[in-house]
């Protein structure tokens, strides 16, 4: 399943999994109940500022309402220029032992 059928679908399963009413979740939208109705039947899409602000309030990534990802979680943080250079440093490390143990098996 796939485009508008899934987004339905996944607003209406992140809102019985937090116990919340489609009121509770209008009103919490600045919304009134009959629109988000809409939206979880697929008779109306959200405005993409409103879609985003769903995202925000059910803390889940617009891929997973869209159906191009499994996984509900929002993006990972960036990672600071310390914690790039750490990885970078160790990725470089473990290439120049493979390297040195491929030299060690391979015929000269």
């Amino acid at each position: 399943m796939n485009g508008p059928a899934i987004i339905c679908q996944r607003l209406k399963e992140i809102r019985e999994q937090k116990g919340l009413r489609s009121k509770d979740v209008a009103a919490a939208l600045g919304m009134n109940e009959s629109t988000y109705s809409h939206y979880e039947r697929g008779l109306r899409f959200p405005k993409l500022d409103t879609f985003y602000e769903i995202c925000t309030y059910y803390d889940v990534a617009p891929d997973y309402l869209f159906g191009l990802s499994d996984s509900p979680r929002p993006f990972a943080r960036q990672a600071t220029d310390e914690e790039l250079q750490k990885a970078w440093k160790s990725a470089n490390l473990a290439l120049e032992h493979a390297q040195e143990e491929l030299y060690k098996i391979l015929p000269r």
